[in-house]
């Protein structure tokens, strides 16, 4: 009961000097800067939020740009396909059932001969070689 007697007599001068300290003008001008300083951490805040929504905007307009594009890019081999002569239609069709079928020879020399390597120069001065390309003639 001591102690507690002791602690409130405390608290109350601790707080009776805290109030003869306290100038209210000095308070409330300190409250304005925290306030302004807080008002301005929102603006930047605002600011950023702003922008990451016009940066959504403009890539979520691009992905439909895109994605309309790939449509019509997908389009167009079916649209060529119409287009085809109806000769050149029954043989795709008959390659697509039977399997591709030789219809040109060539010698077969030709087939089987050796590529040639061409040395190309890597244009580095090390000790590492060139390498090599190869090439049919």
């Amino acid at each position: 009961m001591v102690l507690k007697r002791m602690r409130d007599i405390l608290v109350a001068t601790i707080h009776e000097g805290l109030d003869k300290i306290e100038n209210p003008v000095v308070m409330i001008n300190q409250y304005l800067r925290d306030m302004e300083a807080e008002i301005d951490r929102a603006k930047a805040s605002v600011v950023k939020h702003k922008t990451l929504a016009e940066s959504f905007m403009r890539q979520g307009r691009h992905a439909a740009d895109m994605a309309e594009k790939r449509s019509r890019q997908a389009q167009l081999p079916l649209m060529l396909a119409k287009r085809i002569s109806p000769e050149r239609r029954s043989a795709n069709e008959n390659i697509m059932k039977n399997g591709p079928s030789i219809t040109r020879t060539w010698p077969i020399k030709r087939a089987i001969k050796r590529p040639s390597w061409k040395r190309i120069s890597a244009g580095c001065r090390t000790n590492m070689k060139p390498f090599a390309i190869a090439s049919f003639r």
